[in-house]
């Protein structure tokens, strides 16, 4: 079993309850909202146009409301889905040899969460994980859907995870140690045909299954003392234990 370091994602956790919080917070002003508009419609039955003024003003903001409520429950599903994502990569990595090292929850200033370090003997690697459904395929140097571009280019995600983490480790350790970017897919209905080809020859994209065997395909020769290096270098510069 590979040794583990750091905590399960805090900010997936940090979004899915501020997104869930903002939801019960539209919830409550909604039937506040309501309470109000009955107690206008009692007070001013007799006047039939402003009922009906008041009735449209207030279908109007609830509309709204109703549409940025949904919005946000969809985001809490997806950042649910998500930190589901990483517990269940969380354990495929878990399954690699004691010869590596898994650091998890890593937050670079500028470019955010690293989902997952992988150091080993052969290398070292960052993890981006996704918990998309459906085709994915690779036009125009994106990544796509059903033929669509995502919603954000987690190509350009990834290597940007790389090229920090080879900037860290260059300035501190002194040596260009190159970080090969993966992105992993979990959802069982995630349908991919890369296998272990790099897309964009730089990045693996690979499903759950394809994790490991993409980490043990690279052939880098990190001896005991690097990896020991690198690794110190890790939990001291993200305060991680």
């Amino acid at each position: 079993m590979a040794t583990i370091y750091g905590d399960k994602s805090k900010y997936l956790i940090r979004k899915e309850k501020f997104a869930w919080f903002l939801f019960w917070l539209i919830f409550l002003f909604v039937v506040i909202l309501s309470i109000i508009h009955l107690g206008l419609t009692i007070k001013y039955r007799g006047n039939n146009w402003l009922i009906l003024f008041i009735l449209i003003i207030f279908a109007g903001i609830s509309i709204y409301l109703y549409l940025r409520a949904k919005k946000k429950v969809i985001e809490g599903v997806n950042f649910f889905r998500g930190r589901k994502g990483e517990y269940a990569i969380f354990y495929e990595l878990n399954k690699l040899s004691r010869e590596y090292h898994v650091i998890q929850g890593i937050e670079f200033k500028f470019i955010g969460n690293v989902d997952f370090v992988v150091l080993g003997p052969n290398g070292i690697f960052v993890a981006e994980v996704k918990s998309h459904k459906g085709v994915i395929g690779y036009e125009n140097r994106q990544l796509v859907r059903y033929g669509k571009p995502f919603e954000k280019d987690f190509l350009k995600q990834v290597k940007g995870q790389a090229f920090s983490l080879y900037e860290l480790l260059k300035a501190i350790i002194g040596e260009e140690i190159y970080v090969v970017p993966i992105i992993v897919f979990t959802s069982s209905k995630a349908r991919l045909n890369f296998g272990l080809n790099k897309v964009d020859k730089r990045v693996y994209v690979v499903g759950k299954s394809y994790l490991r065997k993409a980490i043990l395909n690279e052939k880098g020769n990190f001896s005991s003392e690097k990896i020991e290096g690198i690794k110190r270098v890790l939990l001291r510069e993200f305060s991680i234990k």
